[in-house]
């Protein structure tokens, strides 16, 4: 896949005179060579530096894609996390805006920063997902927005 940078390049080789056409994309194909080694370079040297093997690094995390909650599942999130509230002895604060916020973040995987306003501050969405997450409350959550599959019949 070309870069941003490559594209313009490619771009205005349309504009250069055909003899020097060749010479640029050869240059070019050589630039992203160039580049690639010099990634696996720089990584190499990054886990020389900090003693981590490429084996040890992490795979990436699955993400799922949440469903948009009945009114069912609304009731019984919206009484676990209320409930969870009132037990912190926290100011109660609308708790739906919150969660939609939260649910919208995660089906678009998006920043918070992106969260649209009228769900609220998104510091404050982005702060009660990760006490909900830390106190296991968001496991709870999941567990209601995703039900286990039932057993296959045997």
């Amino acid at each position: 896949m070309l870069s941003a940078a490559e594209t313009r390049r490619a771009v205005h080789l349309l504009d250069a005179p055909p003899e020097r056409r060749g010479h640029w994309l050869r240059w070019s194909r050589w630039r992203q060579q160039h580049q690639a080694t010099a990634a696996a370079c720089h990584r190499a040297r990054r886990e020389a530096c900090f003693g981590l093997p490429a084996s040890t690094s992490p795979a990436p995390a699955e993400r799922t894609a949440l469903p948009t909650p009945t009114a069912a599942q609304w009731a019984a999130i919206l009484a676990l996390v209320e409930r969870a509230d009132r037990a912190a002895h926290r100011t109660p604060l609308p708790q739906r805006p919150i969660l939609e916020g939260i649910v919208w973040m995660m089906q678009r995987s998006a920043r918070w920063q992106d969260i649209p306003a009228h769900f609220g501050a998104y510091k404050t969405i982005e702060s009660r997902y990760y006490r909900w997450r830390k106190r296991g409350i968001w496991a709870a959550i999941l567990a209601i927005l995703l039900p286990s599959p039932d057993p296959a019949p045997t």
